[in-house]
């Protein structure tokens, strides 16, 4: 498959999230995910980095998702 695509016949894109679009060939799954992205399409956003803990009256959570089009369809199975 080209870069950014996955899948029988490579018919479906590598989630946006990924680091360059880059995914694993045959699950779609992100092979590198941004700083601070989580999960196996670095669809959440975790802890923000330099936070040091509770404690740490600087510190910020974020909490999100996000999916394209493409993983959607296949999730709901349209």
């Amino acid at each position: 498959c080209p870069i950014g695509t996955y899948g029988k016949d490579c018919a479906y894109e590598c989630s946006t999230n990924c680091t360059k679009q880059t995914c694993d060939r045959n699950t779609g799954r992100c092979l590198l995910c941004p700083p601070g992205s989580l999960g196996y399409y670095c669809e959440r956003v975790g802890i923000v980095e330099g936070a040091k803990g509770p404690e740490d009256p600087n510190m910020s959570v974020i909490v999100g998702a996000a999916t394209t089009r493409a993983q959607a369809l296949r999730e709901t199975g349209v």
